[in-house]
């Protein structure tokens, strides 16, 4: 009866806790990012962090980076193309904010964006869209994310 009541108790306490996260947008609250799964769920299971706490999965969230600024160093440089490339093609570690690493702002990652950068350095070629030069959010929609800021 004990083990029973335990589960019982687990239960509702995870209903709670889901209906809390959710907050006023009830129940079954958004799906933010898409996987089927509501948001609130998504943070009470640990599918999604939540580190600060407002109820919207962290990989939701809008973030500030600076476009081509890879590495978060606060210029765009050559490790920032090397950085790319290396992910891209010898299984490097992913960018942590993948829309930084989306130079040319297409919503995928891939080799144009390493040229974009080296040609921006090198070759006079056009600077990376918005957010550039400065750090701040991106509103376009695509696929890419940026489950890390990079601006302070």
């Amino acid at each position: 009866m004990g083990t029973f009541m335990g589960t019982v108790r687990f239960f509702l306490f995870q209903v709670l806790a889901l209906a809390l996260v959710a907050g006023d947008r009830g129940l079954p609250s958004e799906d933010c990012n898409h996987n089927g799964m509501d948001d609130g769920s998504d943070i009470l299971t640990g599918v999604s962090k939540d580190c600060n706490r407002d109820g919207i999965p962290d990989g939701c969230e809008l973030r500030s980076f600076r476009r081509g600024d890879v590495d978060g160093s606060g210029d765009i440089d050559l490790s920032d193309a090397v950085s790319t490339l290396a992910h891209l093609f010898l299984g490097g570690p992913s960018p942590a904010c993948r829309k930084a690493a989306d130079a040319d702002d297409s919503g995928v990652l891939d080799l144009a964006d390493g040229i974009w950068i080296l040609e921006y350095l090198y070759l006079g070629g056009s600077p990376p869209p918005s957010p550039f030069p400065g750090c701040d959010v991106d509103t376009t929609e695509d696929p890419s994310t940026c489950d890390e800021g990079l601006c302070g």
